[in-house]
């Protein structure tokens, strides 16, 4: 015989598995259960806190942007009832009619109304 045959005839061969498993070496049982609930459970209560930290802030922002727009809208109005008040707006007399081109465009090619140009 050649030497890889007797190498091949020497080895043994493997054990057979074992027809039937521990359960310990299934499963990590109950144990495992709970103490995987609690990881899991004190990674997402501190980051169910920073969302709801950061929504508020988000929310709280969002009400003094409102509040700004507001105010300046007030003021915006106030200044241009003190302008018609003292007469500093032109009447309506003074103004110059626009020319328009046949489509309707202006010298400049924006359209009445808007502040678009047609080129």
């Amino acid at each position: 015989m050649t030497p890889v045959l007797v190498l091949l005839a020497a080895t043994p061969t493997p054990a057979p598995p074992p027809t039937q498993m521990q359960p310990w070496e299934v499963s990590p049982g109950i144990t495992g259960f709970f103490l995987g609930f609690f990881v899991l459970a004190v990674v997402c209560i501190p980051l169910f806190r920073s969302m709801n930290k950061h929504m508020r802030r988000v929310d709280h922002n969002q009400r003094l942007l409102e509040r700004a727009e507001e105010l300046e809208a007030e003021r915006a109005g106030e200044t241009q009832a003190a302008e018609t008040q003292t007469g500093k707006t032109q009447a309506a007399s003074d103004v110059r009619p626009a020319r328009t081109t046949a489509d309707g465009a202006g010298r400049d090619g924006a359209h009445p109304g808007t502040d678009e140009r047609t080129d």
